[in-house]
Formats: C-alpha cells, sequence, structure tokens
C-alpha cells in the first residue's frame, strides 16, 4: 500500500461505509536508530486533512435517517389514519341511517294511528246519523223523573221545577209542575222534540225554585244531541247536580 489510505469501502449496514488508513514503515533492521515514532503512524498535513473530511461525512451518514424507511414509515401512518377516518365516516352513516329510519318508522306508526282514529271516528258519527234518522220524525223524548236531596233557603224547602230548552230557542222550551215544600220532588213527566241537526243541536236541563219575585236557579247542564244516542233509553246515570247534594235524574 506504500504509506497510502485505503480507498476501500468496508460496509456498515445498508448504505454506511467504514474508512480505514493503513501504513506500514519498513525500518532498517541495521539502523540503530530507536524512537518511538516506530511505534505510531507518521500524518502529514494532507492525512489528517483527509481524516477531518471522514469524520465529518461518517457524522452525517450517521445522522442522516434512512430515506425508504421513513417514507414506509409515513405512508403506513397515512393509510391508518385514512381507514380510521373511513371507519368513523361509516359509522356516523349507519347510525344517521338507523336514527332517520326509525324516525320515519314512527312517524308511519302515528300517520297510521290517527288515520285509524279519524276513521272510526267518521264511522261512529255516520252510524249516530242513521240510527237518528231511523227514529220516526227525528224526535227524542225526555222524561223528567225525579230529584233528591234539594237544599230550599232558610225558611221554607224549595220549591221545584224542571225546564227544558232545545237550542236555547223559547219555542223549543218545556218545564215540569212545581212541586211543593218538597226536598225529594218526583215529576215522571215526558217531553218530545223534534231534532233537525244532531251534530250541532244541544239540549239544556235546569232546575229551578220557585220563588214569589224571582226563581233562584238551582242547577244547568247542557247535553250535546249527538251524545245522547248513547244513552239508548235509560235513565242517565250522570250525576246532575242541584245545589251541594242534590241530583236530577233524567230518562232520555
Amino acid at each position: 500500500i506504500n504509506n497510502s489510505i485505503v480507498d476501500r469501502e468496508y460496509g456498515v449496514g445498508k448504505k454506511g461505509l467504514l474508512f480505514i488508513k493503513l501504513s506500514i514503515k519498513l525500518i532498517d533492521p541495521n539502523s540503530k536508530e530507536e524512537s518511538k515514532e516506530n511505534d505510531d503512524f507518521d500524518l502529514d498535513e494532507d492525512d489528517l486533512a483527509f481524516e477531518d473530511e471522514l469524520d465529518v461525512e461518517g457524522d452525517e451518514l450517521e445522522s442522516e435517517p434512512n430515506n425508504d424507511e421513513e417514507q414506509a414509515r409515513l405512508e403506513a401512518e397515512a393509510k391508518a389514519k385514512a381507514e380510521e377516518e373511513a371507519r368513523l365516516k361509516a359509522e356516523a352513516e349507519a347510525k344517521a341511517k338507523e336514527e332517520e329510519e326509525a324516525r320515519l318508522k314512527a312517524e308511519a306508526e302515528a300517520k297510521a294511528k290517527e288515520e285509524a282514529e279519524a276513521k272510526a271516528k267518521a264511522e261512529k258519527e255516520s252510524k249516530d246519523k242513521e240510527t237518528l234518522a231511523s227514529q220516526p220524525d227525528n224526535t227524542i223524548v225526555v222524561d223528567v223523573l225525579k230529584a233528591t236531596n234539594i237544599k230550599g233557603d232558610l225558611l221554607s224547602k224549595a220549591d221545584v221545577y224542571v225546564k227544558l230548552t232545545l237550542d236555547k230557542d223559547k219555542k223549543n222550551t218545556f218545564k215540569t209542575k212545581t212541586v211543593k215544600s218538597n226536598s225529594n220532588p218526583v215529576w215522571n213527566e215526558s217531553f218530545t222534540f223534534n231534532i233537525t241537526n244532531v251534530e250541532t243541536q244541544t239540549l239544556t236541563i235546569q232546575a229551578f225554585d220557585d220563588d214569589m219575585f224571582k226563581d233562584d236557579k238551582l242547577s244547568t247542564d247542557v247535553i250535546q244531541v249527538k251524545d245522547l244516542l248513547d244513552i239508548n233509553n235509560s235513565i242517565v246515570d250522570r250525576e246532575y247536580g242541584v245545589g251541594k247534594k242534590g241530583l236530577l235524574f233524567i230518562k232520555l
């Protein structure tokens, strides 16, 4: 090699290089000169400069990352991120779709229920009209039966009578006889009304205490004529209150 730098590439890893300088100094065996320099290498200025250059290049090689490995790592991270975003998006879309289907189902069920109720109501109204139309002369008969526990004023018992009015029309107004001084009057009187519109007409039932100057109103109840179709010729099991404890019984 003759005291020169070995220009061989000693591989380190995939791309690393190791640079070695080898030198041999031949010594005359007959020479009496002895020096410590026999044990050391002599480096001239050029050798030292090259050695420094090699140190710098070695440091750069050590500091430089492996481009292929770094690129692969970045691509793997990007792929994993994209897959995660796709998964979250798919889950969100599936959840939104499920919620939308549930909402549409609830709306459809509510609409079907509403339509069924409307249909049932229409059928009932139609049936009620047919029932009323089948009755002779479209009339209703009201029997005023009795009352109980009717309280009068402080000085005497009540003198009770009942007044019936169809549509607040004086021409369609009837009243019972007055039962004098009786807390439990009995009438058993019947009254007939002609019906022209079952959907709108009303029957007003009032109880009075007959006084000399002005009659005292004891109670007022208003009944829709269409509701009378459900009573079916029986005593009304409603408590038509008269005063605090009184009751009025009507047969329709």
